[in-house]
């Protein structure tokens, strides 16, 4: 595996975004298309804090330093099935990540189970995003 950092990542992705037609599914209001670079090893509780402060949506890159995923946080009521959802602050115990839960962790959680995950964001108004199936990418 490959080391890597968060910098030399951003860098990649925003390179890759520019150079490749990527789809970036998420969008604000302004038709801006927030992006967010986390990698497999951040916490996810670090991630969804990041997530919060630029409004709770985002297309998430991450890495582990081999593969590339791309997800989505997107608004609930945009989400193909919100209903079938898991929620992660009050569904099941056996469904909710521990408190060393990481983001790489928690895809692999989506991925497994092919069911969306409505997301607790940390100190986030009401609003509360689905997390999305990620894809995988392959950059240039």
């Amino acid at each position: 595996m490959t080391t890597i950092d968060r910098a030399s990542f951003e860098r990649d992705v925003m390179m890759n975004i520019a150079l490749q037609d990527i789809s970036l599914d998420v969008s604000d209001t302004s038709g801006n298309r927030p992006v967010l670079v986390a990698l497999d090893s951040d916490l996810l509780e670090d991630v969804l804090k990041r997530a919060a402060r630029i409004g709770g949506y985002a297309n998430v890159f991450s890495t582990d330093g081999t593969q590339v995923r791309l997800a989505a946080l997107i608004e609930s009521s945009c989400a193909l099935d919100p209903a079938s959802a898991i929620d992660m602050a009050t569904g099941p115990t056996s469904e909710r990540p521990g408190a060393g839960a990481t983001w790489g962790m928690f895809l692999d959680t989506i991925s497994a189970s092919g069911t969306p995950i409505l997301v607790a964001l940390p100190e986030h108004g009401a609003a509360r995003p689905t997390a999305t199936r990620p894809r995988a990418l392959t950059f240039a």
